[in-house]
């Protein structure tokens, strides 16, 4: 049973061509917070310019931790990253979904049995998240 949902940052919520927000993205993110799914945030970005987004859109909100790697020292191209954030978020891989949008991060992250979802855009991340039954 999926418990938690953890995006990444960078080409997620960050749309990485324009360098700006994805608002879809945002009201998405705020739409499963407010169902009652535990939102995790799990990225490479530094903090300092999430805040710099966040001051505009108000997104950090809505997750329930923010795992980044310059609070960890485990970019996640290392595989122990992921069981890291496992660790921190208390959940099994089995129990989250995944979103990002670089399938060797996927790779890695299904390795711990997360369910992976490859991101496009947010219209396509709310059909996947349709299809495996978490929102309807």
């Amino acid at each position: 049973m999926v418990k938690a949902i953890v995006f990444d940052f960078n080409g997620v919520i960050l749309n990485a061509r324009e360098h700006k927000i994805d608002p879809e993205m945002v009201a998405l993110i705020k739409s499963l917070h407010d169902f009652g799914f535990s939102l995790f945030l799990f990225s490479n970005t530094l903090k300092s310019k999430m805040l710099k987004f966040d001051t505009e859109y108000e997104f950090l909100k809505y997750f329930n931790k923010i795992i980044l790697t310059e609070d960890t020292n485990l970019p996640k191209f290392i595989p122990f990253a992921y069981k890291n954030m496992l660790r921190i978020i208390n959940q099994q891989g089995n129990e989250v979904v995944y979103v990002d949008d670089d399938k060797k991060n996927l790779l890695l992250g299904e390795k711990f049995g997360m369910k992976s979802i490859k991101f496009e855009n947010a219209k396509q991340l709310k059909e996947r998240l349709e299809e495996i039954g978490l929102i309807s």
